[in-house]
């Protein structure tokens, strides 16, 4: 007999033709990872239909269907008959963002097949029927990406497991460039991501490369006019090569988000991980972050980087200036977080915490 497959669903893809985030690269490198250890299929929806194998791992793409609640197609909550019949085959559905209509598709199957569901939180929030159909009972296990992560959900309190997130190490790892004395931004280009607090942090006369995606045009305009009269360069297009290229030269990455009251648009859960502190970390570039969400896990103040308070300014910027002057502790932090990277946040790790959860 075959051994039982486990489906991982996602509502959006990563990369062309899909989102660009860590929400869309967790599932999809995670998939990648298990697949050579346990049968593994990963789901997400696109315009067509189409099945196709990337070594080890099957991938469908489920082509959209219909409206939910009379609405035009939510891109975090689709729907597609293809998934509806995956989750009839499957013997076991990993879900990717909870709080989706598609983990509710996928709760409602483990309530009448009798199959495991379990669940991994991103951050995304859309209608859904988990509450109105009782359906949290049907959650195996919620796999967190942080400790974090599960203190926000206490109704899975006692069915969390902390699965953390991964870096490929194979791509991201020390550069043989020499440091560039420049401050790199990584992440989609948002209010709440505190890149304004950032800008107005740095030295004049140090560059600032923001990397990312604009999702808000209104903001990326006043983020212009604010770094006008700095040395401030915006790559919204970006390559993987051109990323890794840029965390490989940075002297520091930062990670300013704020927390939910300080944001003019502040998201349900913010940096529940920060995947792109982590792939800085494997670069070698000590990290600034705030106190927010789950990065103070992922950074360890002193360890592998530096913690700030959310929204300061001052602070912000002493602690560019600090990593800036003193090659020491920029030494000391940059091997840090290479190891810290490799000791715990390989993809190959979370595949393993995720076999065991799933019993294994």
């Amino acid at each position: 007999m075959a051994e039982a497959r486990t489906l991982h669903v996602t509502p959006t893809f990563f990369g062309e033709g899909g989102v660009y985030g860590g929400g869309e690269r967790f599932p999809h490198q995670l998939a990648k990872a298990l697949a050579p250890k346990i049968p593994t299929s990963l789901l997400g929806f696109g315009t067509h239909a189409e099945r196709r194998r990337i070594g080890d791992l099957e991938v469908i793409t489920a082509p959209l269907r219909g409206r939910y609640r009379g609405n035009p197609i939510n891109p975090i909550n689709p729907y597609s008959e293809v998934y509806v019949q995956e989750l009839w085959r499957a013997e076991r559905v990993h879900a990717h963002q909870l709080d989706t209509f598609v983990t509710t598709q996928a709760l409602i199957a483990g309530r009448f097949r009798g199959i495991d569901i379990f669940a991994t939180d991103h951050g995304a929030c859309a209608p859904n029927l988990r509450a109105r159909f009782r359906l949290d009972p049907y959650l195996t296990k919620h796999l967190a990406v942080s400790e974090f992560s599960i203190s926000i959900q206490p109704t899975f309190a006692d069915r969390s497991v902390p699965i953390f997130a991964g870096v490929d190490v194979e791509q991201f790892t020390p550069g043989s460039a020499p440091r560039e004395r420049a401050v790199m931004f990584l992440g989609r280009i948002m209010p709440h991501k505190g890149i304004d607090v950032l800008i107005r942090a740095m030295p004049a006369d140090v560059p600032l490369r923001v990397y990312g995606r604009a999702y808000d045009t209104a903001y990326e305009q006043h983020l212009r006019e604010l770094g006008a009269q700095k040395d401030v360069t915006f790559v919204t297009s970006a390559t993987d090569a051109e990323i890794l290229d840029g965390l490989q030269r940075a002297r520091i990455s930062v990670l300013p988000t704020l927390a939910g009251d300080l944001s003019s648009v502040p998201p349900p859960r913010s940096e529940l991980f920060g995947i792109a502190l982590a792939e800085a970390m494997a670069c070698g570039t000590p990290v600034i972050a705030t106190r927010v969400g789950g990065m103070p896990e992922v950074v360890a103040h002193g360890d592998a980087g530096l913690l700030v308070a959310s929204g300061s300014v001052e602070e912000l910027a002493d602690a560019i200036r600090r990593l800036l002057a003193d090659d020491l502790l920029h030494a000391e932090l940059s091997a840090a977080g290479v190891e810290r990277v490799r000791t715990m946040f390989t993809w190959d790790a979370v595949a393993d915490r995720c076999i065991e959860a799933y019993g294994l």
